[in-house]
């Protein structure tokens, strides 16, 4: 399927959240595909099929937020690293705390407000 697509394994892996050699493993059997990454590539087969890229979109988008948000989380653990005890420590901790909360579906929010913004 990830032939008939043409992706190169590392952009299948990309796409999906997985190392090319993940990627391989599962084509080679020596790995069983989660369920997660059987439905995405299904859906990528679908939407090549109909002539449309609107998941892939959204994985990108996807990926793009949860590039941000690793970005923001190591930005912040810097700032707590020299910050001394005070209500600017304490703002900065309450924006940590929500970064590494964040929850799925405000991932897809921020990749639909991302692929809004680009249309």
């Amino acid at each position: 399927m990830r032939k008939s697509l043409g992706l190169k394994s590392a952009a299948l892996g990309e796409l999906l959240g997985l190392q090319p050699e993940t990627i391989s493993r599962i084509e080679s059997g020596r790995l069983p595909a989660d369920m997660r990454s059987v439905a995405l590539l299904g859906a990528l087969v679908l939407d090549a099929l109909a002539g449309h890229s609107d998941t892939e979109m959204r994985l990108h988008a996807l990926a793009r937020v949860e590039s941000t948000r690793n970005e923001r989380v190591e930005s912040y653990r810097e700032q707590l690293k020299r910050l001394p005890r005070g209500p600017e420590r304490e703002r900065v901790e309450a924006a940590l705390r929500d970064w590494l909360t964040m929850g799925p579906r405000r991932k897809l929010g921020l990749a639909d407000l991302y692929l809004a913004s680009k249309n």
